[in-house]
C-alpha cells in the first residue's frame, strides 16, 4: 500500500469532495479517483459513497478511516514523513458578496463559527456584482453574501445555487441634516436633488433604479454628481456636499444617531432588503455543506 494513497482517502473523507481533496493533493481529479480505486481494491471493498453529496464514508470506510488515521498519526510521529500532517492545517473556507456586507457580517460570524469549526480559517473578497456568480462557479469562492428585492430579480446565474435567506435589511434614502425640508416634509418636493448613487453594475443601483421608477411620477429630478461602490465615501460625500442617496441602514447607524444623516421622511423613497446566503450546487465539500447547515442555527440579520 502506499502510503500517499492513505493520505489521499483521509483528507477526500475529511473534505468530502473529489475536487477539493485533488487541489489540496496537488492532484487531477481523475488521478485522485484512480488512487482512491485503488485503496478500496487493496481493501476488497467501496469505502466512499460517491452517490452523495457532499460523498460520505460506507461503514466499512468509516472503520478503515479510523485505523488509517491513527497508523500514518503514529508514522508521522516517529519519521520525518511530513506530508500527513501538513494537510492538517485549518481548512479554508472564502466567502464573497456585496462591498460591507461582507465586512459586517463575517467577524460576528467567524466568532460564532470558530466555536464550532476551530480548524477553519475565513477569507473574504469584496467583489462587484459582475463577478461575483463567477466566484462561486469557479470554486474561488465557497459561499456569496448579497443582497435581493423581490421586484428586482438577482442574476441569472445565481439561479443555479442553493439560496437561504438570512435576515432583513433596509434600504434607506438619506442625506445631511442641512437638508430640512427633504427631512421633515412628508412628501418629497419636486425638483432637483444632487444625487450620489452606486456603479451601474452593481445590484443596489438596480434597486435604486426600481425605487426612482416607482416615484417618477412625484416629478422629482436627480443630478448624478457621482458614482462610487464604497459606503465609507458615500457618507462621506453625503455629509460634506449635502447629497441624497440610498443606503443600508445598519451601514450608517451611527451617523443617524449623531445626527450627521438624517432619513427622508418621505417613506416612498425607501425599501426593504433581504440578505441571502448562496453556495454552489456543483460539488460542495462537507466543510461548505455543514457550515451551510450552521447557518440556520446561529445567523440572524443585522447582526
Amino acid at each position: 500500500m502506499n502510503i500517499n494513497w492513505l493520505e489521499d482517502f483521509i483528507i477526500l473523507a475529511k473534505v468530502g469532495s473529489f475536487s477539493s481533496a485533488a487541489k489540496l493533493r496537488n492532484l487531477s481529479q481523475p488521478s485522485l479517483s484512480r488512487r482512491i480505486r485503488s485503496v478500496e481494491q487493496w481493501v476488497g471493498t467501496t469505502l466512499i459513497d460517491r452517490s452523495t453529496t457532499p460523498c460520505t464514508l460506507t461503514p466499512t470506510g468509516a472503520k478503515f478511516y479510523k485505523s488509517a488515521n491513527l497508523a500514518l498519526s503514529h508514522l508521522c510521529e516517529n519519521t520525518k514523513h511530513r506530508t500527513y500532517l501538513d494537510f492538517l492545517v485549518p481548512f479554508e473556507i472564502t466567502f464573497a458578496g456585496t462591498y460591507g456586507l461582507v465586512d459586517q457580517f463575517i467577524p460576528i460570524f467567524a466568532k460564532k463559527l470558530s466555536k464550532l469549526f476551530p480548524e477553519i480559517k475565513l477569507n473574504i473578497i469584496d467583489s462587484n456584482y459582475s463577478t461575483r456568480g463567477k466566484l462561486l462557479t469557479s470554486g474561488e469562492a465557497d459561499f456569496l453574501l448579497v443582497y435581493s428585492h423581490p421586484d428586482v430579480p438577482i442574476a441569472p446565474s445565481y439561479k443555479d445555487f442553493y439560496k437561504k435567506h438570512i435576515g432583513k435589511e433596509r434600504l434607506l434614502f438619506v442625506t445631511s441634516s442641512n437638508n430640512r425640508e427633504a427631512i421633515t416634509s412628508s412628501t418629497l418636493s419636486p425638483g432637483e436633488y444632487k444625487h450620489i448613487t452606486y456603479r451601474n453594475s452593481d445590484y443596489l443601483s438596480q434597486v435604486e433604479g426600481m425605487i426612482r421608477e416607482k416615484n417618477s411620477h412625484q416629478g422629482v429630478e436627480f443630478v448624478t454628481q457621482y458614482n462610487l461602490q464604497f459606503y465609507s465615501l458615500f457618507k462621506q460625500f453625503m455629509m460634506q456636499q449635502d447629497l441624497y442617496g440610498w443606503i443600508p441602514q445598519s451601514m450608517i447607524k451611527d451617523e443617524l444617531e449623531s445626527g450627521k444623516l438624517c432619513i427622508v421622511n418621505d417613506m416612498n423613497w425607501h425599501t426593504d432588503l433581504d440578505i441571502v446566503l448562496l453556495v454552489s450546487q456543483e460539488n460542495p465539500s462537507k466543510y461548505v455543506m455543514e457550515i451551510w447547515e450552521f447557518v440556520d442555527e446561529v445567523v440572524t440579520f443585522p447582526l
